[in-house]
């Protein structure tokens, strides 16, 4: 980046693909039209290579450069035995971003099919995969190779995709939602459907992604989900302007319909629910950091946290579905990449410059080549270095052989390095009276500034602060640097039920004291009771916060050991009782209502009577086998009162009718396109047709079990209808009903 004010350099390596032709022994299916394209910078780019002895036709290789990549500094050529070459340097261009590649692969069954019938089979119109793929490429600037081999039972498939890392990611689920298409169609599965869903918003997508609801899709709908990936696009330009999809594909068509209207109607009841936060007065360089090193790690926390990260040029926007989702993501993103990130500035005495400084400081691989060098416009004795603490921590440790550039007293004036660290640590940090900061530089020829914090700023409305250590000598400022970090909060979250938390803490606190004075270390217990349920599942959020200082990180693993080795212990004192959870009830309890206030209403009872509910994750419908949901508590009878009040609720727990079929109906359930007829005209039609209904088939048993509540069972004609119209299709079928059993709701002890 360059502005009026200041340069930024960053590290980039632009990859130039000079072997990406199909392999000997393997046949070309496709191969993208944009495969060679003229760079503006080629010419530069065919000097460099020239220069460093390596000979290559730009005219056959497949590369991004920087555009200024002729004024890069610190340029370096290595040429490795894959067939790539590799340009390393320093640039101003911060949207660069290099070529890389991903592979897809996958087999298709050969049968009786030769190699020429499966390329007619690809390239037909019929299929269209051609228009596919072209579209795929021109949308995200890809360049894409399918290529082929054959063995002697199957036709081995390789699709290469080479573009930058955002365009790749972009296009990355219509790629394995193609290859399932290719598939299917291969197989001539006839059954085989696919539907689509805008995602309005990015913000969606972490529940998208979420792996729980994703397996409550696959396994209760039968339906396969393809969801974008989470991208902070920098440049805010190819996949911002694209719209998202979500891909669904199965082998029922009206299970996938009824897996796009479930998430269509949980997507708009999120979409009504959404609270936002932001913090501002970030630096550019700090954010350039997080958006070039730290994507993959902010997608992750994303997904985990259920909340929404937009890292923009000036500050960092949240989105979250309730205020203490919010504060607490927002705590957790200074805690995980902000406090992480430091900036370290560098003054120089009188007459000194700092370019030769700047290259002799990163070269070698320094700070694992994740920095950011900030250089303003007119002043060419102070520059910026901005990277990960431990890297910093690294260096000034003389970790690196010739760590002699900062201690050059005749040529270095001052080293400074800020944190920026949340708030809600700030007395964690300095202390009472700022002791805490106080003993850091005892003996020590160095101070710490504090900035934005409630001791220096009455109107501080941002949830960092900013603390710097200033020295002017390096030996001093390694000193306070360890020291300081050493200081920094390090801590470990975790969930564990609300009823275990009492006999924890101990009476007056009792236990949990010895245990902090033991291992030295911060303990917070709190309830997640007013925390949302949005997901397809029971969200279980962290409650149980150990904390420390990072010189102590080392005793968090052996206080959550003698925590949960306590929960072991009490849970044998403790009164359970279990409920026969089927798949029907199990659903019942999750789409049963739009707003999941079923599950809500679950974590309520929880609250109300001191029980945990062990609510599973997920239930599997290959068998249709019930589980025990189990209810623990520390008092029989509130337990007994806690399963009364949720198997009384009329849109909580579902009766259940277990229809008990033929023996012939196995033999008819073998086949793909009976079981797709039953779900599609039936057994999707009724529950569409009688709101309060839930009907599952088991194969091995020979049975179909039909959930209820009170609303259907007291309209008799309704509920007789919907039993006749089962029987009636069946006796088409060759299939009778032998018996009809209503289901206990509890589990034999």
């Amino acid at each position: 980046m360059v502005s009026d004010e200041l340069v930024m350099l960053v590290p980039f390596e632009a990859r130039l693909y000079c072997d990406f032709k199909v392999a000997k022994g393997r046949t070309t299916l496709y191969c993208s039209d944009n495969l060679h394209e003229k760079r503006e910078n080629q010419d530069a780019v065919a000097h460099i290579i020239e220069a460093h002895g390596v000979d290559l036709n730009l005219e056959e290789a497949v590369y991004s450069a920087p555009p200024d990549i002729e004024d890069a500094e610190a340029i370096s050529v290595n040429n490795d035995e894959q067939g790539i070459v590799t340009i390393s340097g320093l640039s101003a261009n911060t949207k660069f971003q290099p070529y890389t590649h991903k592979d897809f692969q996958f087999d298709l069954v050969k049968g009786d099919k030769s190699s020429e019938q499966l390329n007619e089979f690809f390239k037909s119109d019929k299929h269209n995969f051609i228009a596919i793929l072209d579209d795929i490429a021109t949308r995200y600037n890809v360049h894409i190779i399918m290529s082929l081999t054959v063995d002697s039972d199957n036709f081995n498939i390789l699709v290469k995709i080479i573009g930058n890392q955002t365009s790749i990611s972009g296009c990355d689920h219509q790629m394995i939602a193609l290859i399932d298409m290719v598939t299917n169609e291969f197989n001539s599965n006839e059954y085989y459907t696919t539907e689509s869903i805008l995602v309005e918003a990015d913000s969606f997508l972490p529940f998208l992604l979420n792996k729980q609801n994703e397996k409550f899709v696959k396994t209760h709908m039968s339906t396969s989900m393809f969801v974008p990936e989470l991208v902070q696009d920098m440049n805010s330009g190819l996949i911002a302007t694209q719209q998202q999809h979500v891909i669904l594909s199965g082998n029922t068509r009206a299970m996938t319909l009824r897996a796009k209207s479930a998430l269509q109607k949980r997507l708009q009841f999120l979409k009504e629910n959404i609270y936002y936060k932001k913090i501002n007065n970030l630096s550019e360089a700090k954010l350039l950091f997080l958006h070039k090193f730290c994507a993959k790690d902010i997608s992750e926390f994303m997904i985990n946290s259920q909340c929404y990260v937009k890292v923009g040029n000036n500050s960092v926007e949240f989105q979250a579905a309730s205020p203490i989702i919010l504060n607490n993501t927002v705590k957790q993103f200074t805690l995980q990449f902000l406090q992480e990130v430091v900036e370290l500035t560098v003054s120089l005495k009188e007459g000194k410059d700092s370019s030769a400084i700047i290259m002799d400081l990163v070269a070698g691989g320094k700070f694992e080549s994740h920095y950011v060098v900030v250089i303003p416009a007119l002043m060419s004795d102070k520059f910026i270095l901005c990277t990960k603490q431990a890297y910093l921590v690294k260096y000034t440790n003389d970790q690196y052989e010739n760590t002699t550039t900062l201690k050059d007293e005749e040529t270095i004036k001052q080293l400074k390095v800020t944190f920026e660290v949340n708030v809600e640590y700030e007395d964690f940090i300095c202390g009472k009276k700022n002791g805490k900061l106080t003993r850091i530089i005892d003996n020590v020829d160095s101070a710490i500034e504090l900035s934005n914090n409630s001791r220096t700023s009455y109107d501080n409305q941002d949830d960092t602060m900013n603390v710097s250590i200033i020295s002017d000598v390096f030996k001093n400022f390694k000193t306070s640097l360890n020291n300081f970090v050493n200081e920094l909060p390090a801590e470990e979250s975790f969930f564990i039920p609300e009823v275990y938390h009492r006999p924890i803490i101990g009476s007056g606190g009792a236990i949990v004291q010895t245990i902090m004075r033991k291992h030295n270390v911060f303990i917070q217990f709190s309830n997640s009771f007013s925390l949302p349920q949005n997901n397809l599942g029971i969200t279980r959020y962290d409650n149980v916060i150990i904390r420390c200082p990072t010189k102590n990180k080392r005793n968090i693993e052996p206080v959550t050991s003698e925590i949960l080795k306590l929960v072991q212990d009490f849970s044998y004192l403790q009164t359970t009782k279990s409920l026969k959870l089927t798949n029907n009830r199990f659903e019942n309890i999750i789409l049963a209502t739009l707003d999941n206030s079923n599950l809500e209403a679950l974590i309520q009872i929880e609250k109300t009577y001191n029980v945990f509910i062990d609510f599973p994750t997920d239930l599997s419908q290959s068998d249709n086998e019930p589980v025990a949901l189990k209810v623990t508590g520390n008092d029989e009878s509130a337990v007994s009162e806690a399963i009364q009040e949720f198997t009384q609720s009329k849109s909580e727990w579902a009766n259940e009718l277990a229809l008990k079929l033929s023996a012939n109906f196995r033999q008819y359930a073998q086949k793909q396109e009976n079981v797709s007829k039953l779900y599609n005209e039936v057994i999707v039609p009724l529950e569409q047709m009688f709101e309060h209904i839930l009907l599952s088939i088991n194969v091995p048993n020979a049975e179909i079990s039909l959930s209820y509540n009170d609303v259907i069972k007291n309209k008799k004609d309704n509920f007789n209808k919907i039993i006749e119209f089962i029987t009636l299709y069946l006796i088409k079928q060759g299939i009778t009903i032998i018996s009809k059993t209503e289901v206990p709701d509890f589990v034999e002890e």
